[in-house]
Parts: structure tokens; sequence; C-alpha cells
């Protein structure tokens, strides 16, 4: 099942095959759907829960960023 979201909160939105920063608008159907705001151009959608996921802080983000250089410095050598 995927998680609920309030209003305002910052997630990840799948479009068709293209993931967007998005923030909650609304909730609806017993949060089986919401109305998001993308951060891209500014419009509203609506979209299934599933296709939403919890946007990563910016330390969380950082320090996946850092992992994947690590990982790939390891494999360059």
């Amino acid at each position: 099942m995927a998680a609920a979201f309030k209003k305002g909160d910052r997630v990840r939105c799948r479009w068709g095959t293209t993931w967007y920063d998005a923030v909650v608008a609304a909730r609806f159907m017993g949060g089986a759907e919401y109305d998001v705001h993308f951060s891209v151009d500014h419009s509203v959608g609506r979209v299934k829960a599933a296709c939403l996921v919890q946007a990563k802080t910016k330390a969380e983000a950082k320090s996946a960023q850092a992992k994947s250089a690590q990982a790939q410095a390891r494999q360059a050598r």
C-alpha cells in the first residue's frame, strides 16, 4: 500500500515515464488520489497514490550523491 501524504508534503511524482518534483495540493478518495502542484511548470495534476514517493531531503540527496561518487571512484580503480 502506498504511503499517505498530506497537503504540503514534498513528493516525487511519476507522470508517464518521467519523475517530477511536486507538492501535494489535495487528497481524494481516502488517499487513493492526490492533486499535486508540479515545481517544473507550476501546473496541477491528479495522480494515483502509487505514482508518488516521499521526496528526499537535501541532506538525504547529498548523502546519496556522495555514496554514488564513492562507488564510481572504487570501480574506476
